[in-house]
């Protein structure tokens, strides 16, 4: 399954990456282009968390994923065949 880019909008004119999944705000970023679809421009600043748990583990200064974990967990480690 090919991974779909991350999706990247404006919350209060700063950019932040959404779950292609569940669309949850995953963590604030900072785009070098203003080119938000353009792959790899953008990078991680402040991850967001939900409780004490955070949304994602992607390092600062990394492309952010397209899922958030869990999203991520349910879809790729999932199996109904075990």
């Amino acid at each position: 399954m090919e991974q779909p880019k991350p999706i990247i909008k404006f919350n209060g004119g700063k950019p932040v990456a959404l779950c292609n999944r569940c669309f949850c705000m995953m963590c604030y970023v900072s785009c070098a282009d203003k080119d938000l679809d353009k792959e790899g421009n953008c990078v991680v600043i402040e991850r967001r968390y939900r409780g004490d748990e955070e949304y994602i583990k992607t390092p600062l200064g990394k492309v952010p994923p397209s899922f958030c974990d869990q999203c991520r967990e349910l879809l790729f480690n999932y199996s109904l065949n075990e």
